[in-house]
Parts: C-alpha cells; sequence; structure tokens
C-alpha cells in the first residue's frame, strides 16, 4: 500500500505518504519505545510516489484564475479522492492540490509570476520585488535550522541554547519576551541572538530601532549581513502602498489594515472619530484610483494629496515628508534583514509610532499570504521599547498565528506591565534582565515564578548580562547571557566594531 492521506494539524492540512512495510518484532519493539514528544518532520529519503490513476478531464470545474496567479492552466485534473487512490503531486498544479487537501490556492507559491495585474498595467515594484525574493543577504546562505546559543548556566557553566525549531525542537514558538532597564544587556543579547540567526540558520529578520541601538554606529549592521535604513535622513526605498497583489480584495485588506493602524497608533496623542476614519478610509481607496489610472501603484505623496486639512494634522508629517518611497512593496522586506532607523524622526512620537505601525502592518500581511513551513524560524521581528507598539494588532496577531509561517516576535520593554497579556500567554520564552525598581522586580517574578518569594530580590540585584530564562512556562534558570561585544568569536560571528 502506497498513498498520500490529508492530516488536519493545528490550522494546517498537512499530506502524509503512507508506505506499506513488512510488520516484525524489531518494528513493533521500536515504535512502542518511542517518545512521540521527540518526533520531528525530516525528509525522506524515498523517491516520490508515482501515480497510477488515469488523468481524465474535470466535470463542471470553475474557470482557473488568470495567469497573473501562476496558476497551471491546463484542462486535466485528478479526481480529489485521496483517501482510497494514490496522488501523482509532481503532474498537477497549486489548483487542483487545493482541492484535495483544503489549501487556499492564495497560500501556494506560484510556479511563475507576472508582474501585470488583470488590465495589463505594469505595477512599478512588481517585477523587482519577484527578483528580490529569491536574493538572498549578502553573507547568509539558507541553510537548515541552527539552535542559537543564549547563554551559559551560572551554577554549572552548561550551554543553554534555543531551539524553537531544528532537530532539537522543544518549544511550540519562537516569540520572546524580554525585560530589563536600560544598560543590563538587553540589546547586547538581541544583537547576538539575531547575528547567530541570520549567519547560522539563514532566518531573516526586521528591527523596528526607536534608539538607534542597531545603527551603522554601533556596527550591528555589518555584523549580522544587515541593512540599516534611517527613515527621516534617507527614507526607506519601500512602499507601503504597494502590494504584492492588485486584485480588489488585497486593496480592500490593505485599506482596512493601514485605516486600522493609523487609528491605534494615534490613540496615545488624539482620538480619532468615526468620520475620521471614513474620511481616512475614502482617502486610502482614492489614492490606489488615481495611481491605478497612472498605471502605477500609489505612494505616501499620492495619499498625502487625497488628505483634508483634518487627517493632514493626524499623519501628514508620515506623509509628506518621504518616510517611505515609491519602489518595492514594503513586505519584501521579509526577504532581508533590515533595520528600520525610527529615532531621528522629529515631534511628539506619532508620527514616529505611525512609521513603526506601517512597518508591522506591511509585514503582518506579507506574513499571512506564504504558505506554512514545518519547524524553522523563517523570519524575526524585532521591536524594543515594545510598549510604544504593543496595542497595535498587526503585533496580537503575529503572535496567534506567525508560528505556522515561522515566524518569530522579539519584544523587549523595561518592564512586564508594557506588554499585552496575548504575549505572556502566548510566548514560550520568557527573559528577565536587572530590575533594579523593587515594585517591577516583583511584578516580572509574579509572571516568571509566583510562588518563589525570594526572587523578586534576585532580580533586583542581577548583573550586566545576567538573567533569569523561562522555557515553556518552567522554573527561570540564572543564565550569563551571550553579548555581541563580548562573545562574537566563541559564537562564530565577526567581531562587532563600532565605526571611528
Amino acid at each position: 500500500m502506497r498513498k498520500i492521506q490529508q492530516n488536519p494539524v493545528g490550522n494546517d492540512i498537512v499530506p502524509v505518504a503512507l508506505h506499506s512495510i513488512q510488520l516484525t518484532e524489531h518494528l513493533l519493539r521500536t515504535a512502542t519505545a518511542t517518545d512521540l514528544t521527540q518526533l520531528r518532520t525530516v525528509e525522506t529519503d524515498r523517491p516520490p510516489l508515482q501515480s497510477t490513476r488515469v488523468r481524465r478531464r474535470p466535470e463542471a470545474k470553475p474557470p482557473v484564475p488568470d495567469s497573473r496567479q501562476g496558476f497551471d492552466t491546463s484542462p486535466d485534473t485528478v479526481s480529489p479522492d485521496i483517501d482510497s487512490t494514490v496522488v501523482d503531486s509532481t503532474a498537477r498544479g497549486p489548483e487542483s492540490l487545493s482541492s484535495d487537501f483544503g489549501i487556499d490556492p492564495a497560500n501556494i507559491r506560484p510556479i511563475q509570476l507576472s508582474a501585470e495585474p488583470s488590465d495589463g498595467v505594469v505595477a512599478p515594484g512588481l517585477i523587482e520585488s519577484v527578483d528580490r525574493a529569491t536574493a538572498p543577504v549578502e553573507g547568509v546562505a539558507r541553510r537548515s535550522f541552527v539552535a542559537p546559543l543564549l547563554g551559559w548556566d551560572t551554577a554549572t557553566n552548561d550551554e543553554v541554547r534555543w531551539h524553537p525549531a531544528g532537530p532539537g525542537q522543544d518549544l511550540l514558538n519562537g516569540h520572546v519576551e524580554v525585560w530589563g532597564s536600560s544598560g543590563m544587556g538587553k540589546t547586547q543579547f538581541a544583537m547576538s541572538l539575531l547575528a547567530q540567526l541570520s549567519r547560522h540558520a539563514g532566518s531573516r529578520f526586521g528591527v523596528a530601532d526607536f534608539k538607534n541601538d542597531y545603527s551603522n554606529d554601533t556596527g550591528f549592521p555589518a555584523f549580522a549581513a544587515a541593512e540599516f535604513l534611517d527613515l527621516w535622513e534617507g527614507g526607506a526605498p519601500y512602499n507601503p502602498l504597494a502590494l504584492a497583489d492588485d486584485s480588489p480584495r488585497a486593496i480592500d485588506t490593505a485599506v482596512i489594515e493601514l485605516r486600522d493602524t493609523v487609528e491605534e497608533a494615534t490613540r496615545a496623542f488624539t482620538r480619532m472619530g468615526v468620520r475620521q476614519k471614513a474620511k481616512l478610509e475614502k482617502a486610502l481607496r482614492d489614492a490606489y484610483t488615481v495611481a491605478r489610472e497612472e498605471r502605477r501603484w500609489p505612494t505616501l505623496l499620492t495619499l498625502n494629496d487625497q488628505l483634508d486639512a483634518d487627517l493632514a494634522g493626524v499623519m501628514g508629517d508620515l506623509t509628506r515628508h518621504e518616510l517611505f518611497k515609491s519602489g518595492q512593496p514594503l513586505g519584501d522586506v521579509i526577504d532581508h534583514n533590515v533595520v528600520f532607523g525610527l529615532s531621528k524622526i522629529p515631534g511628539n512620537g506619532q508620527t514616529t509610532v505611525l512609521a513603526a505601525g506601517f512597518i508591522l502592518s506591511a509585514l503582518l500581511l506579507r506574513v499571512q499570504n506564504l504558505p506554512p513551513v514545518p519547524n524553522t524560524i523563517r523570519y524575526v521581528v524585532v521591536v524594543d521599547e515594545a510598549h510604544r507598539v504593543a496595542a497595535f494588532q498587526a503585533i496580537k496577531t503575529m503572535i496567534r498565528e506567525g508560528r505556522s509561517k515561522g515566524l518569530s516576535v522579539v519584544l523587549a520593554t523595561q518592564q512586564p506591565l508594557d506588554l499585552p497579556d496575548v504575549v505572556a500567554a502566548n510566548a514560550q520564552t520568557k527573559i528577565c534582565f536587572g530590575l533594579p525598581d523593587a515594585t517591577v522586580a516583583t511584578m516580572a517574578a509574579r509572571k516568571l515564578e509566583p510562588d518563589n518569594p525570594r526572587l523578586p530580590e534576585q532580580i533586583r540585584t542581577l548583573g550586566e548580562g545576567e538573567a533569569y530564562v523561562s522555557l515553556r512556562g518552567e522554573a527561570p534558570r540564572l543564565l550569563r547571557m551571550v553579548q555581541a561585544h563580548r562573545d562574537a568569536d566563541a559564537l562564530g560571528l565577526p567581531p562587532l566594531h563600532h565605526p571611528a
């Protein structure tokens, strides 16, 4: 017997290939002794299953989507009765796979990509985004996941590695919350973690840098094979209004997401009423309409032309100063290591948070359209000063839904209560650096180990680079955390040089 059977796993549909084998006593003993928690996804060494089915024309098959989706438009297909027959997946396109496994064709990577929208107009940036999507980061190659080193147990000096994926996976996700006062080693740890993931595991990352901690001035971009983009001094060569898909539904999704992002970003500074939100939605739709007539994607300047004086007072600094340029869709940064420098944006902080919100929304939209990927960390979102964006729905959705797409979210802040409950409920990794304030240390201890009365004082007196680390909700361990400036050589990384 040889066939493929669909199996629901979480939110995914996983096809499992079944092969007949001869049952022996040795196999039975091996199977009964297996710890199911240690089973991992591996690549088979068997050749693909060959189909024995006679292919036939479909009956009452709906028309195939247009050619820009890259789907196979052949009229031949296979009956979706996969439980009783063999499926030859190599001879079929995403359209037929979606009927068999319940997979949305929009989540299947196209065989061919086209930059032409449905009306034949070439949208600038789409052709380039196809090229960029497959371009590796300089100095980084795609490879299997390698667990990065978190630090050393202070009692035993044993290495403690982070296993959210890979052969030794013991965490359900790669989400991390980091607490600690300024100067206690949070940023140096985050630098070393990102450099290990980038250079040793081929993961990509994006950093929302509110304090200029990851800029060229610190040497981090060269250290981790990243690019630093100062949004105020030079702007980012990405367009938050450009999309990978020009369908009406994709544009509707982007309009709603951006409208709500602006409302969330300005909540701490002003209150947007129902009428203002309606006006903003209309301005966004008008920008897409104007740009389509001009055979291009809209930019923030296009949107700026649609804003009345009321809305310009809310977001005019973001739109008219071109913090984001025309060019690739902003979501394309997921294929690269990029630090977004937000620290120099002037004002009371509203425009800074708006810019961060546009980045997070673009990343969310791109991640949601990625196919599921098993047992790896594909992309890491890092936000220092995370309290500034903690209320964004994009953050909450990434935390809840990012695991199956290979997404890791790392949120660093000075106080544990800065982060929403969804982070505490889902983050499998909690790291607490020193918190000298007794009240804040007590809050952190309650999240780590509420029954330990000594923990608040131990947290309050931690030294630089020391942290309590809790994995999988277990009791925290005291570690000497890796620090980029000190441990680069031991980690197999280039030295962290501060430019003169």
